[in-house]
């Protein structure tokens, strides 16, 4: 067992948030899209949240991975760390 001081236990919580908790949020939300026409016709602020999610999740996927080389090289993550192991 290793003792964490409440600073150390923040720090676990919140990369926990943004690492894990964030992305199942994400993926949830997709299950809410709905581009077809007839959407955009009876709810127009569905059908542009529909789009607005697709586009964010896209580039989401797409670009943060870059982001963990990235504060590899500023010192922000331990060296040789592992984007995939979070998944």
């Amino acid at each position: 067992d290793i003792h964490l001081t409440a600073s150390e236990t923040l720090i676990l919580l919140w990369f926990n948030t943004i690492a894990a908790q964030h992305v199942k949020l994400h993926s949830l939300a997709n299950w809410g899209v709905n581009l077809d026409k007839a959407v955009k016709e009876t709810n127009p602020f569905l059908h542009q949240n529909s789009i607005v999610t697709t586009i964010y999740n896209f580039f989401g996927y797409s670009c943060f991975k870059t982001f963990m080389e990235g504060w590899e090289k500023q010192g922000l993550l331990a060296a040789g760390f592992d984007e995939n192991s979070l998944i």
